[in-house]
């Protein structure tokens, strides 16, 4: 009986911090290029419905912190086309 109410009350004692942690709370890691590739290749094996919009989403974060370079032949923006003149 003693085993029993120890082990309700460490039941007890854990409820709250799982309620604690929200499914939709932002969490931010610090992981390495090649570390991400390795997770993304393990959520690949995850059925499309799960796996789409979390890469969806990992794509996303990691497009907006890459720094984007800037200038012509750089992978940056793209440079003007030379204007062209007008027919007569």
């Amino acid at each position: 009986m003693l085993k029993l109410a120890l082990g309700a009350s460490l039941l007890l004692a854990f409820v709250p911090a799982v309620f604690a942690q929200v499914p939709t709370d932002h969490v931010k890691i610090d992981v390495t290029r090649a570390d991400l590739q390795l997770i993304g290749q393990g959520i690949m094996k995850l059925p499309y419905e799960t796996a789409a919009p979390l890469l969806i989403e990992l794509l996303s974060q990691l497009q907006a912190q890459t720094p984007r370079a800037e200038g012509p032949g750089t992978g940056g923006t793209v440079p003007p086309k030379p204007e062209v003149p007008a027919k007569k």
